[in-house]
């Protein structure tokens, strides 16, 4: 809620200069979006700022664990029907479960950048990144690629269709 609520100060901050802020994405534990109040708070403080919730993108960055999974879910969804954005991040690391994927709700799925090592010398991972990618516009996800190096690896990869890049390259 810290982060919220420094967010929207940082939001207005930048408004008064006439700086466009694209949006804050705030790294948000499963912890977290299981309280029982979260998306009250949250709403609460983007309003007392006036700040579109379009404004910001809650990054979930562990593993949903299954015995938490429908107040997550629920949590999501409450927080998109307000206009908030969500990512999961680090898609790729040995906790992040693929076939959980589809029951949840987000706008953004982060590729880590574990997953494209090689990329550019190995049709395997080729194949194993485009199959994500694929997988990802089935379900009306966006995808971030992380960890783009090079030139050759940004061409690569937004030709198979990612969506957002980060890493050294940019």
């Amino acid at each position: 809620l810290w982060a919220v609520e420094e967010a929207c100060e940082a939001i207005k901050r930048c408004a008064e200069r006439e700086v466009d802020m694209n949006s804050v994405i705030i790294w948000v534990s499963v912890k977290t979006l299981t309280k029982k109040n979260f998306v009250t708070q949250v709403k609460k403080i983007v309003d007392t700022y006036d700040i579109s919730p379009e404004s910001f993108c809650f990054n979930i960055t562990e593993s949903i664990l299954e015995a938490v999974k429908d107040k997550v879910i629920g949590t999501i969804s409450a927080l998109r029907e307000l206009g908030f954005r969500i990512s999961i991040d680090d898609l790729g690391l040995e906790y992040t479960s693929l076939s959980n994927l589809a029951h949840y709700d987000v706008d953004y799925i982060g590729i880590h950048k574990s997953m494209i090592e090689d990329i550019l010398y190995s049709e395997k991972v080729q194949n194993t990144v485009q199959g994500i990618i694929d997988f990802c516009k089935k379900i009306d996800t966006q995808v971030i690629v992380d960890g783009i190096e090079t030139k050759e690896e940004f061409d690569l990869i937004n030709k198979m269709g990612a969506d957002r890049f980060s890493g050294p390259y940019f």
